[in-house]
């Protein structure tokens, strides 16, 4: 015999009620164990049922179990004793043994009345958590005993009602109980005088009740669809019909019922609307079949007990009948595709259903009587198509999924240039000539400065002298002196009959800074190609022509071919919107700019900067394209040998050029996706407020001649949207102040 003391703990309805569990904590434990039960891991003995007295109105229960988890066996007694209200006493005691499953030891005895209360209303509890509508707001409970307080307490705290509604036979008892949720609770609790206020229209319906007879009180027609019903008390008290709509529930079945030549969601309409009319006659119930159409496969979906099914069943058979006449006509209005765009590729789809049937067998050729036609109405952007219904079918799921809004892209580009040039010229260059036959240069032949200040300090042998003074053609020489740039000195001679000679000195010293920054902008739809120009159409020559007349009258009717291009900024873009946040897009950024003072169309050079890419950017995410970093050094010297080389006296037979020019050059790329109103809005709203604030600096600037309200501003972007808004309404600005005349759009 072992000398080891055995402990038993004892706790009172006192030391359960300190113990303060809270609803989690109630909550997890009956969940853990109703978890085990699932799993096999619990033993339950068949309840034993003890009247000791027939002439009280009470039992007792005496339950026993074994939860594996917990390695604990236990023994519960409880007494049913309906009338202790009466005395002021519970309407249940409840007295539990516990004991260690490995060993048998004796663990604890405890009042259960508190605890066997709580049981119940987390039984409840958890089977709404998991059955009832996920959004239940209404709850109705009858019954105000002490299972019942623990039933809306732990239901509440998983829904959070929004209204709770309580009844019990004795006024009393349904009063003291709301006020004690009140408290509890901390919400209002709405205490009615019949059941029926109690339980209509209620997401979750819980029958707590004690009644001293059988009496069917809970009526089906209370019950919304959907709600979850709880008849904790007796199933006496709920009417026969719900039982029987409980059991169809539990075997209903779906059929698919695939259709040849109805359209399913005709079909559907049509079944739903005489369910309707024959739930109307019947006395306003709910229909006790669904019915479902799925376009893709052009079937309907049957969900219901199977005499409602076969009754669906053929009524889908008489209705999925072929049409006395060849084809109907419908017409489909399109929101965001080109009626004529979408005509070509459904006819084409048309040809390739038919020769795919044709192919495996199915059908025979169409002839051009039959086959279905598809016709675009320009004018309204509708389509007119005539096709049998399964054709009709499949064309209007086609059009459905291509007739979709398409996102836009606001396509914003950065143009980054910049070029710095420095250059210096130094250089004497004289030519000499006498009628011994004797001559003599020192000329850089790249250098047209020279040659056109010698032709007009030495003239040829012409007679005209109308532009000369002396020997000197001073129009001659003052046009090629404007043409020179830098600093030119010079002296000449000429001599008929002796020496004739002109020495030029050249001095240049060249400086460029350029800033250019151009941003195009560009906004177009998925898929389509859209270009910007910003420039001039320059003409350049490109030939001339002269006719040459007889008798020595010289050149007749001279011309020449001028073609005109456009100098300035273009963007080409198409974007591509993937299924995430990302663009691809082709594009073609072309900078061209003319270069040089000449005005000659035919002299004209420019500078062409072209890019032409397909990149994938991220939505309003910057990405550089391209560019070119450029430095230009290019260092000359012109001289005779030898003497060019001889200090100082040298520079007499030399010229010297340098010229440095470094250039930056790079192109980015934003992307903003736009996918609906609102977006496009704020895009806009954007560029709206930038040109308006560079305007309203310029007025602030003023005009130096002119008052300043001369300079036009926009209206405030607000302003504008009120105005367009009442535009479209048909009325008229409230006053000046809204659009003054000229500024708006």
């Amino acid at each position: 015999m072992t000398n080891k003391p055995i402990t038993i703990r004892y706790l009172s309805g006192h030391d359960v009620a300190e113990l303060a569990l809270d609803n989690d904590e109630i909550l997890a434990a009956i969940e853990s164990s109703l978890r085990a039960q699932g799993n096999g891991e619990t033993v339950i003995e068949p309840r034993m049922h003890l009247r000791p007295n027939q002439s009280v109105d009470g039992h007792f229960n005496v339950l026993r179990g074994y939860i594996a988890p917990d390695n604990t066996a236990g023994v519960k007694i409880v007494g049913d004793f309906h009338n202790n209200y009466q005395q002021g006493l519970p309407s249940e005691f409840g007295l539990l043994n516990l004991f260690d499953g490995s060993t048998g030891q004796p663990r604890a005895v405890l009042d259960a009345t508190g605890i066997t209360e709580m049981r119940t209303g987390a039984i409840t509890a958890i089977g709404a958590k998991y059955l009832a509508p996920p959004k239940a707001r209404v709850l109705g409970h009858i019954g105000a005993r002490g299972t019942a307080y623990w039933n809306v307490r732990l239901l509440d705290h998983l829904f959070d009602f929004d209204e709770i509604r309580v009844h019990s036979r004795r006024p009393e008892s349904r009063s003291a109980f709301a006020a004690k949720l009140e408290a509890d609770l901390g919400k209002p609790i709405i205490v009615t005088d019949d059941w029926r206020s109690c339980l209509e229209a209620a997401d979750i319906l819980v029958e707590a009740s004690r009644l001293t007879q059988p009496e069917p009180l809970f009526k089906s027609d209370w019950i919304k669809p959907g709600a979850l019903v709880v008849p904790y008390g007796t199933m006496s008290t709920v009417e026969d019909d719900i039982i029987d709509r409980m059991d169809k529930t539990a075997v209903q079945q779906t059929d698919i019922i695939k259709l040849r030549y109805g359209v399913a969601e005709d079909v559907v309409r049509m079944l739903d609307q005489l369910a309707k009319s024959e739930a109307k006659q019947s006395g306003g119930g709910e229909a006790e079949v669904l019915l479902v159409a799925d376009p893709r496969t052009n079937s309907v979906l049957v969900s219901g007990d199977e005499l409602e099914r076969a009754r669906i069943a053929k009524l889908v058979k008489y209705l999925d009948t072929p049409l006395e006449q060849s084809g109907n006509v419908k017409v489909v209005y399109l929101e965001y595709a080109q009626a004529t765009e979408l005509a070509d590729v459904l006819t084409r789809v048309m040809q390739n259903i038919d020769r795919l049937d044709t192919s495996e067998g199915g059908k025979q050729p169409r002839n051009s009587g039959t086959a279905a036609t598809i016709e675009a109405d320009e004018g309204t952007n509708a389509l007119i198509i005539t096709a049998d219904t399964d054709e009709m079918a499949a064309l209007e799921a086609v059009i459905h999924r291509l007739d979709i809004r398409r996102a836009q892209v606001l396509v914003e580009a950065i143009i980054v240039e910049m070029e710095v040039i420095d250059g210096q010229d130094l250089g004497l260059q004289w030519l000499f000539a006498d009628q011994s036959g004797a001559f003599g240069s020192n000329i850089n032949a790249g250098d047209a400065r020279a040659r056109n200040i010698a032709a007009a300090v030495l003239p040829d042998n012409s007679t005209d002298t109308t532009t000369t003074d002396g020997d000197f053609n001073l129009g001659a020489l003052a046009g090629a002196l404007a043409g020179t740039p830098g600093l030119s000195m010079g002296w000449g001679q000429i001599d008929k009959d002796g020496l004739s000679m002109t020495v030029i000195l050249s001095a240049l010293k060249e400086q460029t800074n350029a800033n250019i920054l151009s941003t195009p902008s560009l906004l177009t739809l998925d898929n389509q190609e859209a270009y910007i120009t910003v420039g001039q159409n320059v003409p350049f020559v490109t030939g001339s022509y002269t006719n040459t007349g007889g008798g020595g009258d010289g050149a007749q009717n001279p011309f020449q071919t001028i073609e005109r291009e456009n100098v300035g900024i273009t963007l080409t873009v198409t974007p591509h919107v993937n299924e995430g946040d990302s663009v691809v897009l082709d594009i073609t950024q072309e900078v061209s700019s003319l270069t040089g003072l000449s005005v000659i169309a035919s002299d004209l050079i420019t500078n062409e900067r072209k890019i032409q890419t397909k990149v994938m950017a991220q939505n309003n995410r910057v990405v550089v394209l391209g560019g070119l970093i450029k430095d230009d050094v290019q260092d000359g010297s012109q001289k005779v040998p030898f003497l060019g080389d001889i200090p100082y006296l040298g520079r007499l037979f030399r010229t010297d050029a340098v010229k440095v020019t470094k250039t930056n050059l790079l192109i980015f790329i934003r992307p903003t996706i736009i996918r609906d109103n609102e977006e496009l809005a704020g895009a806009t709203a954007d560029k709206y407020r930038y040109i308006r604030d560079q305007q309203v600096q310029r007025r602030e600037q003023g005009l130096e001649f002119l008052g300043n309200d001369r300079v036009p501003v926009l209206p405030e972007w607000e302003q504008q949207i009120q105005l367009l808004d009442e535009i479209k309404e048909g009325q008229m600005p409230r006053d000046d102040s809204v659009a003054p005349a000229g500024q708006g759009f």
